[in-house]
């Protein structure tokens, strides 16, 4: 009797370290793992198409991919389109001229009201740059612009995009704003409001300048949130460069 006694009182402290051990263990065990975040996959936006011609799938195994640029690398900015297009209030190129050493090509000058300049000795040329990237965030195949002047009425501005492109590009924009402006200038007063065009001076790194008339703008704001439908903002005079 006394022995079991003995025994008990013994073990007693050893219980009591074994249940303080177990205490201290428990928050580790309780809160030791945290749950990992869920991985949410986000899918590939659809190409715009009119047709079927555009509409590839992503590859698997060794099938090549077919899916545009534009729509692989997309980020997530909101729907938009290209800041060299996008309205501001200032006057501006439509199409941004540069000073190169580039050799002459038909319609090097599409961007200038002139189609000609005469040749410097230097070799220095202006030249207009084809702007390729897509007009808009996400990119569309059509584009049309609501576009009026003095005098005439509204016309709607079907873009020419490129059968090579599945997308409507920023230079496309630029080329048939220019078209319309060119044919618009034929037939109104010479200083008819808003100006379609203004003489500018290009300098380039030596102090050499050249001087040019170019078409000006204020660029393009949206008339809907479908990325296909927009209106053309001309010069405003009092508003300058």
């Amino acid at each position: 009797m006394n022995q079991a006694v003995h025994a008990d009182i013994l073990s007693a402290p050893d219980v009591r370290s074994a249940k303080k051990h177990e205490e201290n263990e428990a928050p580790s065990r309780r809160f030791g793992h945290v749950a990992a975040p869920k991985l949410v996959p986000k899918l590939l936006p659809p190409c715009p198409s009119d047709n079927a011609v555009y509409d590839q799938d992503i590859g698997a195994g060794n099938v090549a991919q077919l899916l545009p640029d534009c729509l692989l690398f997309q980020n997530e900015a909101w729907p938009s389109v290209s800041g060299i297009l996008a309205f501001q209030n200032r006057n501006r190129y439509v199409a941004q001229p540069t000073i190169t050493f580039m050799p002459e090509y038909p319609g090097y000058l599409w961007g200038g009201v002139t189609s000609y300049i005469d040749p410097r000795d230097d070799g220095l040329r202006v030249h207009f740059e084809e702007v390729t990237e897509p007009a808009t965030n996400p990119a569309v195949r059509r584009m049309r612009i609501l576009a009026s002047s003095s005098g005439s009425p509204n016309h709607w501005l079907e873009v020419s995009r490129r059968e090579d492109t599945p997308f409507v590009m920023v230079a496309d924009v630029q080329r048939t704003v220019i078209e319309w402006m060119k044919e618009t200038s034929l037939s109104r007063p010479v200083n008819a409001s808003p100006r379609l065009s203004n003489w500018i001076t290009l300098t380039d790194e030596d102090g050499k300048e050249f001087d040019l008339e170019v078409w000006i703008w204020r660029g393009l704001e949206a008339l809907d949130d479908t990325m296909e439908n927009w209106v053309l903002k001309l010069a405003d005079d009092a508003v300058g460069w």
